[in-house]
């Protein structure tokens, strides 16, 4: 039987260790849980801590058993999922050659009889924002698009920020096309 882990707040163990993992909406239009297989590489079963830190406290590892037929969804998280079952979804995501940004969706809940344990996970595994950010620009250091999150200001101070001047897709595309870049400090293009 293969084990999956969920990725969770240190919030929810109590309730999961009562009641189970709660299938919840997912942005496929149904209801479901993320979760990972546990896999030879470390890394890439629990590549999701630092993006999901961004936004919760503590994240703990939910380790979980499912029979071998078990029918999931499995693909990256910006592509279209294929249903396979959880064994092959497993054989996937090992054969690729990068496995980051990989996920399976189970649709329905796991009971807590299915849990095998709960357990503490380094918070400094994975990537954030996408599998390939580290070492690229922001798109948009605006305060809508970068927003109040850690070193926000120290971003937009060495970035600089369009500041109240707001752009068509046509006009960022001729500005971006042309090798514009930012003006220190000026809150504006240079286009030269």
């Amino acid at each position: 039987m293969p084990i999956c882990v969920h990725l969770t707040s240190e919030k929810n163990v109590r309730r999961i260790l009562r009641q189970g993992i709660k299938a919840t909406s997912l942005r496929t239009g149904g209801k479901g849980i993320f979760c990972m297989p546990v896999l030879p590489d470390y890394y890439a079963s629990h590549q999701w801590i630092r993006e999901l830190r961004r936004r919760q406290s503590t994240i703990v590892a939910v380790d979980f058993r499912l029979p071998p037929d078990e029918m999931v969804l499995v693909g990256h998280f910006a592509a279209p999922h294929a249903e396979v079952s959880i064994s092959e979804a497993s054989k996937i995501i090992m054969s690729v050659d990068d496995p980051m940004g990989y996920e399976i969706l189970l649709p329905r809940s796991v009971s807590k009889d299915e849990i095998h344990k709960v357990r503490a996970v380094s918070q400094v595994i994975g990537w954030r924002y996408s599998p390939k950010a580290k070492g690229q620009r922001p798109f948009c250091t605006c305060k809508f698009c970068i927003g109040g999150e850690y070193g926000a200001n120290k971003l937009r101070q060495r970035l600089g920020t369009r500041g109240s001047k707001v752009l068509s897709r046509e006009d960022e595309q001729v500005l971006l096309e042309d090798g514009a870049s930012f003006v220190e400090g000026a809150g504006d293009f240079d286009a030269s």
